[in-house]
């Protein structure tokens, strides 16, 4: 692998020295959309590495200055130290990619010179050996929720210690290697098993997808090089790459289309870091950190921070970064109505929250319960007997009512008792019918 693939893939004709004066420069912002919480229980300096949709996060932290890691995944307010028994010589330990059955990657490092790799998978507290049985280990870059896994190997039989990217099933090593091409890293694989990766075709850095044994290449019309960086499980890819004039270029391919995007506001080299199923991705920027969703930039930015890098983003819009310590941002819920169920997932969306059930002038005194799975999400009882009155005569409304008593007394999750029923249906039958 060239040293110019690897400046280029970061800096895109920006110098080392003009990126590092952007980092000290950078301006305050604001964050208003999302919320935050945080992992403050751990010593300085901790680094996120993911997050999946259960909110597990996994992250690494140096331990008294370093130059020792120690990994750990945080889950349900617990943490879980990943450490392999049969690598005690070891001295850093890096969580590097989770799955959303909780499996974990771990890289696995003698000494600082950053040699003598090796890599475990992490599974419902075991330790595998991932080690593959041919050339130099390279990496592995990305599991899926079956566990395949993708990456590199390097062997120094080949000229210049070429690369090969790999994926990993079962036990068995597949090499993928598009025709032609030179070299080639595996970075990301989704649940259809689709994979993206990088490497050069004719000495031009080019991305591609496989899948089912096809190959498609990915450079943008137009484009010098392109790095594919994320996709979701829709086999939609977030690519990066600079055009024929040096200028740095984001686009998004979808089922062989190409789709141009703005960049993130300020200057700098944009790093895309993770997309989910929604299509949101989301970006470092130097110092700024951005979500984008619905055709525009959000910045994402804890309360106090002037700066933080994100990590990972899950299905379930939740994102995970870090700068002092690691934190975790979720977008903030709409709640017209006050009934703490979101407007997105509210099946009534102006419920009455009145604390006793009453029909007309006739108060049952029965708790008015806010209902849930699977109809009514963010529904009270009253919600339901308005419901009842709609187009409704005195007939047709106390037998709706009389209907939904007994569904409540027998069927649901939250049960009313005989007496309260029987208050309901004469209410019902006596008081004035809600509009």
């Amino acid at each position: 692998m060239s040293a110019t693939w690897k400046i280029t893939k970061y800096f895109c004709g920006l110098s080392i020295k003009f990126a590092l004066v952007l980092y000290v420069l950078c301006s305050t912002g604001a964050a208003t959309e999302y919320k935050y919480s945080f992992l403050k229980d751990r010593p300085l300096w901790p680094v996120a590495r993911g997050i999946n949709d259960n909110e597990d996060v996994i992250f690494y932290e140096t331990i008294d200055g370093g130059p020792s890691y120690f990994s750990y995944i945080y889950r349900e307010g617990n943490y879980i130290k990943l450490l392999p028994q049969v690598t005690p010589e070891f001295i850093m330990i890096y969580a590097f990619a989770i799955n959303n059955r909780g499996d974990v990657l771990v890289r696995c490092i003698r000494d600082t010179y950053m040699s003598h790799n090796k890599w475990f998978l992490y599974s419902d507290g075991s330790y595998i050996d991932l080690t593959p049985p041919f050339g130099y280990f390279g990496g592995i870059s990305d599991i899926n929720d079956s566990g395949v896994m993708v990456g590199y190997i390097v062997d120094s039989s080949w000229s210049e210690n070429q690369t090969k990217g790999f994926q990993y099933d079962g036990g068995t090593y597949k090499e993928l290697l598009p025709p032609g091409w030179s070299n080639s890293e595996a970075i990301r694989i989704n649940n259809n098993g689709t994979v993206i990766g990088y490497g050069s075709k004719n000495n031009i850095d080019t991305g591609f997808l496989y899948n089912n044994g096809e190959y498609s290449e990915l450079l943008p019309p137009g484009w010098q090089f392109a790095f594919p960086e994320a996709i979701n499980n829709q086999d939609v890819v977030v690519l990066k790459g600079c055009d024929s004039g040096g200028h740095t270029r984001m686009a998004v391919y979808n089922q062989g289309v190409y789709t141009e995007l703005p960049p993130p506001p300020g200057p700098g080299s944009p790093e895309i870091i993770d997309i989910n199923d929604k299509g949101e991705f989301i970006v470092n920027n130097d110092c700024y950190a951005y979500i984008y969703h619905d055709g525009h930039y959000t910045e994402l930015l804890p309360p106090g921070w002037d700066w933080c890098r994100v990590k990972g983003i899950n299905n379930n819009g939740d994102i995970v970064g870090d700068r002092h310590m690691v934190f975790i941002a979720g977008p903030e819920k709409i709640d017209s109505d006050g009934d703490d169920v979101a407007d997105e997932s509210d099946s009534c969306g102006n419920s009455i929250l009145d604390s006793t059930i009453s029909i007309g002038w006739c108060n049952t005194g029965v708790p008015n319960k806010l209902l849930g799975e699977p109809y009514d999400i963010g529904c009270t009882m009253q919600d339901r007997i308005r419901e009842c009155a709609r187009n409704s005569n005195r007939s047709t409304f106390f037998q709706c009512v009389t209907d939904l008593t007994k569904a409540w007394r027998e069927y649901f999750a939250y049960p009313i008792r005989w007496n309260e029923k029987v208050r309901i249906q004469i209410c019902a039958a006596i008081g004035k019918i809600p509009k």
